[in-house]
């Protein structure tokens, strides 16, 4: 249990850390989030994503859309290198 005492206001918070649980979860921090910026790098710098304008309704939505479900179909087949 650790234990953080405001000096400023008199409070005190206890925070009860179960270790055991949360070790596992922060090995795979790193693995989830380098995983998000390659797909983010795929979609910028290949399928040129910034260079989009569209301003109108939802079309930016439909597009980004659009965009993740091809590139989840090129990840799905084998013999197609994304990057």
């Amino acid at each position: 249990m650790i234990q953080m005492v405001h000096s400023s206001r008199g409070e005190q918070r206890f925070i009860r850390l179960q270790v055991a649980r949360t070790i596992p979860s922060y090995a795979t921090l790193p693995t989830r989030f380098w995983g998000i910026k390659s797909m983010h790098w795929v979609l910028d710098v290949k399928m040129k994503e910034d260079e989009y304008q569209i301003y109108k309704d939802n079309g930016a939505e439909n597009l980004s859309c659009l965009r993740h479900i091809r590139l989840n179909v090129l990840r799905s087949m084998p013999d197609y290198a994304v990057w």
